[in-house]
């Protein structure tokens, strides 16, 4: 007996659909709370980033303020091994505070990063610069 055709297996046919387009629906459904959630977090995290900035700022020196740097992601002073700092480098050439970040850097040690316009091995070279100087008028 053949059922393909017959009342039983048009009736199948149109459960299966139904259940199949239930199921589209519910993906649907899941993927769109899904990206509501992911749309959510993401405001939720750019207030909570201001909020850090806010504070941040509120605990710098005046001179940091008017960097060019204050606008900018942290991310790009400080570059991963091997990465380029030349896009950082070029955000400090013509800030304001240029020499007085530089200063900060070194008198505080700051050994990470782009600061006054120099990378880490540059402020190193001016550090052993500076002592040879100090050194020779010493002797």
């Amino acid at each position: 007996m053949r059922l393909e055709g017959s009342l039983p297996h048009i009736h199948a046919q149109a459960l299966l659909r139904d259940e199949y387009y239930q199921a589209q629906e519910n993906r649907d459904n899941e993927l769109a709370a899904i990206a509501e959630r992911k749309a959510k977090a993401a405001l939720e995290l750019a207030a909570l980033q201001a909020d850090v900035r806010s504070v941040i700022t509120d605990k710098m020196s005046d001179w940091q303020k008017e960097g060019n740097c204050i606008t900018m992601e942290n991310d790009i002073f400080f570059p991963s091994k091997g990465r380029d700092v030349d896009y950082a480098k070029s955000i400090c050439a013509d800030c304001p505070v240029k020499s007085t970040c530089l200063e900060f850097a070194i008198d505080n040690k700051i050994d990470k990063g782009v600061w006054g316009g120099t990378s880490e091995r540059e402020r190193r070279k001016i550090i052993r610069q500076r002592k040879m100087v100090l050194n020779q008028e010493q002797n």
